[in-house]
This record gives C-alpha cells, structure tokens and sequence, in this order.
C-alpha cells in the first residue's frame, strides 16, 4: 500500500477519492468526505480517514471499485445531505441527486398511509439498514417498524425489525431500484420489498425471500389498493395518491 499523502478534491456535486499510487491490484484511492460549497468551487484538502480503509479502483475507464468494507459507511455517517438531495453509490462514484416534488410527495403520502393504517406501527424514513454488508448500508424511501421498538436518538434501524422497505424511483436510480436492490434486500431477508416507480405510474410489490432472491411478484399501475403483508396485518396503500412525474 503506498505511504504517500493524497488529497480529496470537492467539487459541486461529487465524493471523489483521488488516486494516490499503485499497489499490485491497481491504483489506489483514499477514502474521504467531499462538502459541497456554496458557489460550486473545486478545493483539495489532505483527509483524515483511517489508513484501514481504502478504495481499490482496478481500471480507470471503467472505474470499477471494490469497496473496502467501511468506506461507504464512512462517508454516508460523515457527510452532511440536504434534505432536498440524496447520496447514491453508482460506479462513477458517490453523487448527490436532487429529490423531485413528485418523489417527495409521493413519498410523504405513503408514510402518512402507514401511519393511519397501520395501528401501533410507526412510518419512518431517514434511516439507514444495519448491519453495513460489503461496508453498505441501504437507505429505502420508507419503512414502518412497531411503536414500542422506535428508538428517537438513532437513525439506524435493523433489518431484523423491517417488516418491508419501500423504494421512490428517480431517474437516476431506475437501474439500481429494479435491479441491483431486490437481490440485496433479499439477502437480507426483508419480508416484501415495494417499487414505486413515479416514472411510468406504476408499482411492483416483492414478497418471499428465498435464497438472496424474491420468490413472489405482483405489479400494478397507479390507482391500485396494494396489500402489504406486516406481522399479523395487512397495510393497504392507496397508490390513486401518488404522484406520477
């Protein structure tokens, strides 16, 4: 592992770790925390991040990382999000996106659902999934978990108490919502897993994982009664109130 120091650049919209050396597995990049200024201005600084954790990127056309285990959660614990913005790990790195009116809303219309529907459960969003798996800890749009078991000064939450988690499709996260989240959710064995696609006005409802995978799919378009299994309740939301972009 090289001994020299690196630097992190901030720019406006990006966590970027720079290359600092080369070891036998490629280039490598220190882990660190880029804040966004408020006039988009680009500085370095030197960090100050465990000499543990490291991002291994192989190749730079592809920008393929292997993520060494804590660097993500790292960052997701010491960056500050707006509430207007989500922080996404896709493979050119950490990037904040801004929330449209359309998933915001939707989203707010689901929790208040869960909260009138759904007795002695509490609706919840801003959380993150632990344990961290491959150094990752998931975000979903929303979840419920019992009232009893609602712990004020945490903001993370077990995947052992999740009854379901809920995902609001972005433009920029269809790919990973569709695709790469159900095998992950699953393997932690969240019982149901619903898409709300605000894109195309539609919802998928997965249910019954198996194996890292959901053995059981139900799709519909917006305007459905969608029942979601929760202990020994069913949650009905009424997808006529979400809000198609």
């Amino acid at each position: 592992m090289p001994t020299n120091t690196g630097l992190i650049c901030r720019s406006p919209w990006r966590v970027v770790a720079v290359v600092m050396g080369k070891s036998s597995s490629g280039r490598v990049g220190r882990a660190g925390v880029d804040r966004t200024g408020d006039r988009g201005e680009t500085s370095c600084e030197r960090p100050e991040v465990p000499a543990s954790r490291y991002a291994v990127i192989e190749s730079t056309e592809e920008v393929a990382m292997t993520i060494a285990e804590g660097w993500v959660e790292l960052v997701q614990d010491a960056i500050h999000v707006p509430k207007s913005a989500r922080l996404r790990l896709t493979r050119n790195g950490l990037t904040l996106v801004p929330v449209t009116y359309a998933h915001r809303a939707t989203q707010r219309r689901i929790e208040n659902q869960i909260e009138e529907r759904l007795p002695g459960w509490v609706a919840t969003s801003e959380f993150s999934v632990v344990p961290p798996r491959e150094g990752y800890k998931p975000e979903p749009d929303a979840t419920a978990i019992p009232r009893e078991l609602v712990e004020t000064d945490k903001s993370d939450i077990s995947e052992e108490l999740l009854p379901f988690v809920v995902e609001v499709v972005s433009p920029e996260s269809k790919n990973r919502d569709y695709n790469t989240k159900p095998s992950h959710y699953a393997l932690r064995r969240i019982p149901a897993y619903l898409i709300v696609d605000v894109l195309a006005g539609r919802w998928t409802l997965l249910t019954r994982p198996e194996d890292g995978e959901y053995q059981h799919q139900e799709s519909g378009v917006f305007g459905d009664q969608i029942k979601i299994p929760v202990a020994d309740q069913t949650l009905v939301l009424d997808s006529s109130q979400f809000i198609r972009i």
